[in-house]
């Protein structure tokens, strides 16, 4: 009898150990250095406007994410800078029908701490898209995605935790379906390695590399040092 009890109580704590982990992951991003972005989705007639917001930052001197989605159902036609990081150079690369679609901060020679909306897009769906699910997704951009300066101005990469967001089109008409925790993550600890299943699926890894900026006839370049 003692021997099914303590059995039965190895069995409750494994369980405890391997289902809490997944529900606090991303609350312990929100503890972390981690660059923290949510993303959000509204719908007016045919159309779909999608916030990016910036919900956690430490430190950040550059950013660059890619936009990710389906062309064929929906076309990017305009993004919005946010309030956030208007300390960082804002620019984008290519044009609205580029996919993926590049959006970079930075860098600068200081950090800039804001939170909030980082950028707004806005999209139109297509008159032959087909009726179905659509993801909306960030995704950090490079090996050294997101990097902040430290003391003696070392510039190092941090952790860019995105999730993305979906939305469901029926005879034309765009509706908001939910958001996907999907998370992508750079970091400068790579002896450290985290995989979790969040609530709809994803992952998080922890790697990264160091980073140097040099000053070429003025501008800026980016090396990777190990």
């Amino acid at each position: 009898m003692i021997k099914r009890i303590i059995q039965s109580l190895i069995i409750a704590l494994v369980a405890l150990f391997v289902f809490l982990p997944v529900q606090e992951v991303a609350y312990a991003a929100e503890k972390s250095d981690a660059a923290v972005i949510t993303m959000s989705a509204t719908t007016s007639d045919k159309e779909v406007t999608v916030t990016a917001d910036l919900r956690q930052n430490t430190a950040l001197n550059a950013l660059a994410i890619e936009l990710y989605y389906d062309t064929t159902a929906m076309t990017l036609i305009r993004a919005e800078q946010g309030s956030a990081l208007r300390g960082l150079e804002y620019l984008t690369a290519g044009s609205y029908s580029s996919a993926p679609f590049r959006i970079i901060w930075g860098p600068e020679e200081e950090n800039d701490y804001s939170t909030g909306v980082i950028v707004k897009l806005y999209f139109t769906i297509k008159e032959d898209a087909r009726d179905g699910d659509y993801t909306i997704a960030l995704k950090p951009y490079g090996n050294s995605a997101a990097t902040y300066i430290e003391e003696g101005n070392n510039i190092e990469s941090k952790n860019v935790l995105i999730d993305s967001t979906r939305i469901r089109i029926e005879n034309n008409m765009p509706t908001v379906e939910k958001t996907v925790e999907t998370v992508e993550a750079e970091e400068k600890k790579p002896n450290i390695a985290l995989i979790v299943s969040l609530s709809v699926g994803g992952a998080a890894v922890l790697a990264g590399t160091v980073v140097l900026v040099l000053k070429l006839k003025g501008k800026k370049t980016w090396k990777k040092v190990k």
